[in-house]
């Protein structure tokens, strides 16, 4: 028996039918895959607070349609932080001039990550009561000095203005806390005097 008896040749019809499964196989982990990697266009702008979330993250939603952010200040900015993988909608007060009319108007993004904390605030415990029974234990927490990365962006490229690491010096109790909260504190904020110091010359300066 010759040597190349000994290979079974495959069919051109269960060839391409290998090569087709193949390519079905590639497309669906390129679409799986793909978007965790590259840089998302959307047209529209999503209404409802704190929909633009996804315009902090990496690599994140650029909206195409909006305002670019040209021309003189104040542009408007919405601040978001970051929970588990997603952003949402932060407690930081911004200057007056940054806020927005509408979610139309929001020119940039101004993203915090906690990256660490630098001890706890002195004089600063919040106190919160239970709504159903306000005669009951009143739960007491202190606050963290949290330090932040934070990054402004265009909302309109995805593009990155600055970056800076920030100390919370805003220690303004939350109005409320989650009972099943098992945070021992809080955290603190960065305060809008450091947000006009580290971002003023992006956004506006009062």
């Amino acid at each position: 028996m010759p040597d190349n008896a000994r290979f079974r040749w495959i069919t051109p019809g269960r060839g391409l039918a290998a090569l087709a499964a193949i390519a079905v196989i590639a497309a669906a982990i390129w679409f799986l895959v793909l978007p965790h990697f590259t840089l998302r266009h959307e047209s529209k702008i999503p209404l409802g607070n704190g929909r633009l979330g996804a315009a902090c993250g990496n690599p994140g939603v650029a909206y195409t349609s909006a305002h670019p952010f040209a021309g003189p200040s104040p542009h408007s900015v919405e601040v978001f932080e970051k929970y588990g993988k997603s952003y949402i909608n932060a407690g930081a007060t911004l200057p007056d001039s940054w806020n927005a009319p509408t979610h139309a108007d929001v020119r940039l993004v101004l993203c915090l990550e906690k990256v660490g904390t630098d001890g706890e605030m002195d004089n600063v415990s919040c106190k919160y009561g239970n709504r159903q029974l306000p005669s009951g234990p009143q739960l007491s927490k202190p606050m963290d000095k949290t330090i932040y990365r934070a990054t402004l962006r265009e909302l309109r490229t995805h593009r990155r203005l600055s970056q800076v690491t920030l100390t919370g010096e805003d220690g303004t109790c939350p109005g409320s806390v989650s009972l099943s909260d098992s945070d021992p504190t809080l955290d603190s904020h960065p305060s809008k005097a450091q947000l006009l110091q580290a971002f003023g010359r992006y956004a506006g300066t009062f």
